[in-house]
């Protein structure tokens, strides 16, 4: 056993990737260390890797004991299925093997926090890695889980992040629909509410901005009309020819 050691805290998702760097086995184990998981999971995920030949075996937890967290993993598998990330049943757990070369195929997009785990299923899922999930039994803690509600944002950005790199048609071309109900709502509101015709860019405003450029452009236009008539030997009256001076 080899034990790395950082110079400073570089974050949960940065010390996975110098111990996915430096491994040098046949495949990759991720094992958290506050006492949750157990050995034999851990053995059992590795024999169905052998026996099923897939790339990769993910520990899945049993529901949240905690109400909040809950909800918000609830949240943030359906925002997944919403951008074509499918459904997962479990995200983020710790426990998890995989075969080598899989796991150093988006080693480097993995970002430094706590996202890393998330980060690292759906890349799994989208780039068609043969893999499974295995029921595990957690144990009791050994401290207090350093996971923090902003924890819970930094991962609804990380789905969008995966999303845009992976479906990104979907993804905006899913906001452009959206964006395009909520005008066709507008004007459908407009024409039935008010009785007008479908407003235009800018609506009144815009009419009016027309208005007051036609006036000034025709004022100034008007200005420089006896200049101009005088330099040609023209004489202007009314806005007509006169004659020639």
């Amino acid at each position: 056993m080899r034990v790395l050691q950082l110079p400073y805290n570089h974050g949960y998702g940065a010390a996975l990737r110098v111990g996915i760097e430096q491994a040098n086995g046949e495949l990759i184990a991720r094992f958290d260390a506050d006492g949750e998981h157990r050995a034999q999971d851990l053995a059992a995920m590795v024999q169905r890797m052998r026996d099923e030949r897939l790339g990769a075996v993910l520990g899945a937890r049993q529901a949240s004991v905690s109400g909040s967290r809950f909800l918000g993993k609830l949240l943030i598998r359906m925002f997944a299925v919403i951008l074509g990330l499918g459904y997962v049943r479990d995200f983020n757990c710790g426990l998890r093997v995989f075969q080598r070369d899989v796991m150093h195929r988006f080693v480097l997009l993995l970002p430094s926090g706590y996202s890393a785990s998330t980060t690292s299923t759906f890349l799994t899922i989208r780039l068609n890695i043969p893999f499974a999930f295995q029921q595990i039994i957690l144990r009791p803690r050994l401290g207090v889980s350093k996971v923090r509600m902003a924890d819970g944002f930094r991962t609804f950005v990380t789905v969008l992040r995966i999303a845009s790199l992976l479906h990104p048609f979907r993804l905006f071309g899913t906001l452009a629909a959206l964006l395009g109900a909520m005008g066709a709502i507008y004007s459908l509101i407009i024409v039935l509410v008010n009785g007008q015709g479908l407003p235009t860019l800018g609506g009144a405003d815009a009419n009016w901005c027309a208005a007051d450029w036609r006036d000034r452009y025709i004022s100034r236009s008007a200005q420089h009309v006896p200049l101009a008539a005088q330099l040609c030997g023209w004489s202007v009256a009314a806005g007509t020819e006169d004659g020639r001076a």
